[in-house]
């Protein structure tokens, strides 16, 4: 746990969620009952009338023996919680173990990420990210219900702004001759300039990503967000995160809540409303 920074991870998520906690760490030999029982009862002297709630559910196998062994003399409120409920269970004594007990609190993404070790880059970024997708969930279902009328000007766009997506801003001319009705419309939609096959706008970053696939993103994301409350927690888009390392990585979407959450009805609002695309 030490060697892996797990504890300052941990208590850096506790800061985030603005709880109120006291720290104290004892370092033990993780394979070692005696060395456990040692340290342990180095540190409770002058605590031993306290009350004592023991989690036994981190740690090594030894160290969750070595902490069973030792607080059970202190009359112990021994508690475990089984993944992947959200709950705890009290399984002593073991001929009247306690009812399990519901845990409210529930993480956003950001601090499951760092209550593992990873730190989100563009955090300042997201609520923007978000507000966007929601804003635009009209035109992205438009479009995902139309793409088969769409997709040759959805391509002929892409093709030409992939090259700029790291731009402000773009000046955007060029000529796409023959558009059906539906192209037409996403143009105009998309407040483009269309005449006579010519096509031209002024557009800024946030509509050269979204032209350049950012809609397909926004369309799940937004599906996604339609299930929180109801097994998904919270929902993020455009994720970048780095680990200790310094090694980056980017998600499209990422969401968590309870893995026993209904993924199949998930898969299948997603699959019945855009039925051309395998989400992996």
């Amino acid at each position: 746990m030490e060697e892996k920074n797990k504890v300052s991870d941990i208590l850096m998520t506790l800061d985030r969620l603005a709880l109120e906690y006291k720290s104290d760490s004892v370092i033990v030999i993780e394979d070692s009952i005696l060395d456990c029982h040692k340290k342990i009862g180095e540190w409770i002297e002058g605590k031993e009338d306290a009350e004592f709630v023991v989690n036994l559910t981190g740690g090594t196998k030894i160290m969750s023996i070595a902490a069973y062994e030792f607080f059970k003399d202190y009359s112990s409120k021994m508690i475990y919680v089984p993944i992947p409920k959200n709950e705890f269970i009290v399984p002593f004594p073991k001929k009247r173990p306690g009812k399990p007990v519901k845990l409210d609190l529930r993480l956003s993404v950001i601090d499951y990420l760092t209550a593992y070790g990873l730190t989100v880059v563009n955090e300042s970024h997201l609520d923007s990210y978000r507000e966007e997708a929601i804003k635009r969930k009209e035109l992205s279902e438009w479009i995902s219900g139309n793409y088969d009328n769409l997709k040759n000007l959805l391509k002929w766009l892409c093709e030409i702004l992939r090259t700029h997506r790291s731009n402000n801003q773009f000046i955007f001319k060029d000529e796409f001759l023959g558009a059906s009705d539906e192209e037409k419309q996403l143009l105009s939609k998309l407040n483009f300039d269309y005449k006579e096959g010519s096509v031209s706008k002024k557009i800024n970053k946030s509509e050269i990503k979204y032209l350049t696939g950012g809609w397909l993103e926004e369309f799940c994301f937004v599906k996604v967000s339609e299930l929180v409350g109801h097994g998904i927690d919270d929902a993020v888009i455009e994720l970048q995160i780095k680990n200790r390392l310094g090694r980056n990585n980017e998600f499209d979407i990422m969401f968590r809540g309870n893995l026993r959450c209904p993924a199949d009805i998930l898969s299948l609002r997603l699959l019945d409303t855009f039925q051309n695309f395998i989400l992996i």
